[in-house]
């Protein structure tokens, strides 16, 4: 006996397959194994040769294979990072761990490090010089599901001291910024209009920030690109939300040991002692 099917039926298993294979591609550009990819490619392929929709199979399969050729080229990039980061570590004498396992978890308290889900530290690069201690590395983290999926990408670079600093956020001011300050949540001013436009200013201790960002400081950051600065206890951090190309790292490595050679002498004795 042949079974028929009915047209609109068919419509609708089509039109079902086709988004399936979109989906595919843009599961796939977030991170998806090829093997899940393999089997849904199967499966669809099946389901549109039953119902005799040959370019069904032929758009399936072309967008799965645009699904491999990102997934190869993602590949290929991260390969390419890693030889570059490689090849930086030898030149300055880093020690270079592609797979450092959570290494961002003793950063918990700094942005952004509590965002998101599914969080991972790769392509870590550290060092100590004198007395400081250094780690650089990528970072990662996923925000929202389904169709509404973001993966974020932060390149952190971060300075352990013998110096305890109070909780100092020195970071491009925004426009919600300029309307939180329209309704009373500001954030610190400083004598230098044009400093306190560029830049949003908070501190657990107010008057530790004004002897830290005095007027030779706030020279010295007004010359820096936008960066989000972030102390806390022995923490110096540097971090934004792109990676770092690998000689960015170096900059921002002396980008940070200047910031520190400029604390005033008076403040830097009171972080000695954690007053």
């Amino acid at each position: 006996m042949q079974t028929s099917v009915s047209p609109r039926y068919t419509k609708k298993w089509i039109k079902q397959s086709r988004n399936s294979a979109y989906r595919i591609v843009f599961r796939s550009i977030r991170g998806k194994t090829l093997e899940w990819i393999n089997l849904t490619a199967y499966m669809l392929c099946a389901r549109s040769a039953l119902f005799g929709d040959e370019a069904g199979v032929f758009l399936t399969l072309a967008l799965i294979g645009i699904a491999i050729v990102v997934l190869v080229l993602r590949h290929l990039a991260a390969r390419r990072r890693r030889l570059a980061l490689s090849d930086l570590a030898l030149q300055e004498g880093f020690e270079f761990i592609p797979r450092p396992g959570s290494v961002h978890e003793r950063y918990e308290a700094f942005e952004p490090f509590d965002d998101g889900h599914s969080r991972e530290s790769s392509n870590l690069l550290r060092q100590r010089l004198g007395r400081t201690h250094w780690e650089m590395f990528d970072f990662k983290y996923v925000t929202g599901s389904g169709k509404s999926r973001r993966t974020h990408h932060w390149g952190i670079v971060v300075a352990t001291v013998d110096l305890q600093f109070p909780q100092l956020t020195i970071r491009p001011e925004g426009l919600m910024d300029r309307l939180a300050g329209v309704l009373g949540i500001d954030d610190i001013d400083f004598e230098s209009d044009e400093f306190s436009r560029r830049y949003h200013v908070t501190s657990s201790d107010r008057k530790m920030a004004y002897g830290i960002i005095d007027p030779r400081m706030m020279e010295f950051l007004m010359l820096q690109p936008d960066a989000n600065w972030q102390l806390l206890g022995s923490y110096v951090m540097l971090a934004q939300p792109r990676l770092y190309e690998p000689r960015e790292i170096v900059d921002k490595m002396f980008a940070i040991r200047d910031f520190l050679d400029l604390v005033p002498e008076f403040v830097r004795q009171d972080l000695a002692s954690g007053g």
